[in-house]
């Protein structure tokens, strides 16, 4: 099979080499990068336009495109920052060059970008990231981090049974609006709020940090649907596993390299 190689003008016909140090400062690049694009998008694109987590099925729409869009960028971000990092220290070496040294082939071409998005689409999912959950969270409905739920018996505040179980949920999943974990207490938030329930419609309790709980009583007490829709909730620095970024681009290469003679 072919190799696919990245070559100088000057000298089109040696296959350059990335150093592990290389390797490794891409790697970290694209792990700042991806969850920082993520939360760039939520804050400058999905709040502003008013799209959320609750939206059915455009949801996981936005987030998967979210997702693709942010790998791409981390990918890019990676295979730059290492070819940056082995210029500037003059790493970059003919193939006949220091052959006892562990280097990578560096490799890429356009159709390897289908390869990150993919890979890390599948990871996304399989480490258990929802698409829709990189969409701000909704005052009025499931947020982006609504897991477990305990059902609701009327509008009456949780008992203090139900609060346990919600404080358990909680620092587990954390809050269903923000996803933070680390609140001292959660309240059970009803879904949906108590002023916007329909005649004969189910509640359920999730929890809610104190700081969401206000936020939401001070929306919904000004008793405007449109207010309390237009609001939302961006949850940038609540990082999830799902969040982390795999070095694909230099995955990919050692494939080649190692795998594919």
């Amino acid at each position: 099979m072919e190799r696919l190689s990245i070559v100088s003008k000057d000298d089109r016909n040696d296959t350059k080499f990335l150093s592990l140090q290389a390797v490794g400062i891409g790697s970290l690049a694209g792990i700042v990068v991806f969850p920082a694009a993520l939360g760039s998008l939520q804050v400058f694109l999905f709040a502003p336009l008013r799209l959320s987590c609750s939206i059915p099925i455009a949801s996981s729409v936005f987030g998967s495109l979210a997702v693709a869009t942010s790998a791409t960028i981390a990918s890019i971000t990676s295979l730059s920052a290492s070819l940056i990092y082995q210029r500037f220290h003059s790493s970059l070496v003919e193939k006949k060059h220091n052959r006892s040294a562990i280097k990578l082939r560096y490799s890429f071409s356009s159709n390897d970008l289908g390869f990150y998005v993919a890979a890390a689409g599948i990871t996304f999912k399989l480490i258990g990231g929802r698409f829709k959950s990189v969409l701000p969270s909704s005052f009025y409905k499931q947020g982006a981090f609504a897991h477990s739920f305990i059902p609701a018996k009327g509008q009456q505040y949780a008992t203090t049974k139900e609060k346990l179980i919600l404080n358990s949920i909680g620092r587990k999943h954390g809050c269903h609006t923000c996803g933070n974990r680390r609140s001292k207490y959660y309240v059970g938030d009803h879904i949906p709020p108590n002023s916007l329930q329909k005649q004969g419609e189910q509640q359920v309790f999730y929890p809610q940090c104190n700081n969401c709980s206000s936020s939401q009583g001070g929306l919904l007490a000004v008793n405007s649907l449109k207010k309390t829709k237009l609001k939302l909730r961006t949850h940038v620095f609540a990082i999830r596993l799902y969040h982390m970024y795999l070095p694909f681009p230099f995955i990919l290469m050692a494939i080649r390299q190692y795998i594919i003679q």
